[in-house]
């Protein structure tokens, strides 16, 4: 109960959960996104292991710029380039242009994990038990987490797997707002 008065706590749940609602999704609408853009499906394996590295390089360069600029800003950074790289390789139908924005989108989809974290620790500060926020986190990002792909897979079938992609970049662009009013929010 208490967690649920504590603003700067929920700002952080509600964050992480719309970027986690995005993010899950990814991974496994990638492909259909590349199909839809005409890559050739032998080559389909490559572009997602591209992917993968941004994912991986993420981990190594999120703590690095969280160090210089500070973690609520490496995560609204992350979710202002997620949702540019997602509306530009919606825009794009260049193999090229495509094969260059997916290791960007690896990097910054995965970037956001750690500063959320932190995020979360530093507005747990004032209760006595780390255990509730982050079992409250973990419940409500796995709500997310389930609804995400439910929700895009929805929106692929009805309305195409572009219009899908443009949702993701949506609720991404939703997670921004809390994260601003987290930082702007006073202890």
């Amino acid at each position: 109960k208490e967690i649920l008065h504590h603003r700067k706590t929920l700002m952080v749940v509600i964050a992480g959960t719309l970027d986690s609602a995005a993010t899950s999704p990814l991974f496994i609408f990638l492909p259909f996104l590349l199909l839809e853009k005409k890559i050739d499906p032998s080559i389909l394996g490559t572009f997602v292991a591209i992917f993968f590295v941004g994912s991986v390089l993420s981990r190594i360069l999120s703590g690095r710029f969280t160090d210089k600029i500070g973690h609520t800003n490496v995560f609204i950074l992350c979710e202002v380039l997620m949702v540019t790289v997602l509306i530009l390789l919606n825009l794009s139908f260049t193999s090229a242009i495509i094969l260059l924005l997916i290791p960007l989108l690896g990097l910054v989809s995965e970037g956001s994990d750690a500063p959320i974290q932190t995020m979360l620790s530093e507005s747990a500060d004032h209760h006595e038990n780390y255990e509730k926020v982050f079992a409250f986190d973990s419940f409500v990002s796995g709500i997310g987490n389930v609804a995400g792909p439910l929700l895009i897979g929805s929106v692929a079938t009805f309305f195409g797997i572009t219009t899908a992609f443009y949702v993701l970049a949506g609720i991404i662009g939703l997670a921004i707002l809390p994260a601003i009013g987290y930082k702007l929010q006073k202890n």
